[in-house]
């Protein structure tokens, strides 16, 4: 019972948390803390050749940074890590491939 009562509460918890990081976002985004994803995503998708898969906003050393996951054509994974303020590439680091004939 105390079991399902953890799992429970755990399911509560878990999308109140994803609200409060679109709050976070939503509140920098206002602010002009931070780009709009509509600014950033296309030449990224352009550089990259790529398209998106997931992003995050996250806070490293002090400064709110894009982690963008895009896919090419031929299922590379391409991780990269944007500044959120500048839109200027941070890191950029290859995934794994979901081909096999490579």
């Amino acid at each position: 019972m105390i079991l399902r009562s953890a799992f429970l509460l755990l399911l509560l918890t878990v999308p109140a948390l994803a609200e409060d990081d679109h709050d976070r976002a939503h509140s920098a985004l206002a602010q002009g803390a931070i780009l709009p994803l509509s600014a950033i995503l296309p030449g990224l998708e352009s550089q990259y050749g790529a398209r998106l898969l997931s992003v995050e906003l996250d806070e490293e050393h002090d400064r709110l940074v894009y982690e963008f996951e895009l896919i090419t054509p031929r299922g590379q994974i391409v991780d990269v890590n944007v500044d959120a303020a500048t839109g200027a590439v941070i890191t950029t680091e290859p995934g794994h491939h979901d081909e096999d004939d490579d």
